[in-house]
């Protein structure tokens, strides 16, 4: 288990930010539905993709914190397996009774039963976005888009970031303080780059790189 770490207040702060920026942008839909951008006002469209910011600044707030808290205890011995009992606990119980009641409401909605279940294994295993999937030539988000699993990308973009933590917090460890302050001003970079890919994961990986560097700075000043 990893040791008990400082709450740090500030970070409130930013979920609210990021929890606002998707409720705002999920409320503007509504009076501005995809596809329907004829007579939209610059304002209105910048609304509707403030979830853009929103998400991406959750990710690197879960990489900090998960930083924060699991740097030592993930290169323990059986920290490794702690840390994803830990984490996967916190996403697929919830997850499950989800997509259980999606996956029932999708067939008995669309009554394609085949299909449908071709798509599982990639939701199941929260790995809808680790690439382009396809069945038939369709997108797997477009065989199986019931509103009860249509967030599940995050989740599984959120999973990406636990299966890659584990390479990338030894090399985060070994950095100084100055080469941590380096690599925020390249990850934030590459961050701005992709903030727009958000339906497939590796796109997510500069944010991810982003968050750990700054944790790791905040280690190194703190010990410093």
């Amino acid at each position: 288990m990893p040791a008990k770490q400082a709450h740090i207040a500030s970070l409130d702060g930013l979920r609210f930010l990021a929890a606002l920026s998707v409720l705002i942008s999920h409320a503007a839909y509504q009076l501005y539905p995809p596809g329907n951008g004829d007579g939209m006002s610059r304002l209105a469209w910048n609304l509707t993709h403030l979830a853009n910011f929103g998400m991406t600044l959750f990710f690197v707030l879960s990489g900090f914190v998960i930083h924060w808290n699991y740097r030592q205890s993930v290169q323990e011995p059986g920290g490794l397996k702690a840390f994803f009992i830990a984490r996967w606990s916190r996403l697929y119980p919830l997850f499950l009774v989800m997509f259980v009641v999606g996956i029932t409401g999708e067939v008995l909605a669309r009554g394609y039963f085949f299909r449908v279940m071709l798509t599982t294994p990639f939701f199941l295993t929260f790995t809808s976005t680790w690439w382009y999937w396809q069945i038939d030539g369709l997108h797997i988000f477009e065989i199986y888009n019931h509103p009860a699993i249509g967030v599940m990308w995050s989740l599984a973009t959120e999973a990406f970031f636990y299966a890659a933590y584990p390479l990338l917090a030894p090399m985060a460890a070994r950095l100084s303080l100055h080469r941590s302050i380096l690599s925020i001003g390249l990850a934030g970079a590459l961050a701005a780059a992709t903030a727009l890919g958000l339906f497939f994961s590796a796109m997510k990986l500069p944010p991810m790189q982003l968050s750990i560097s700054t944790s790791q700075t905040r280690v190194n000043s703190s010990s410093g």
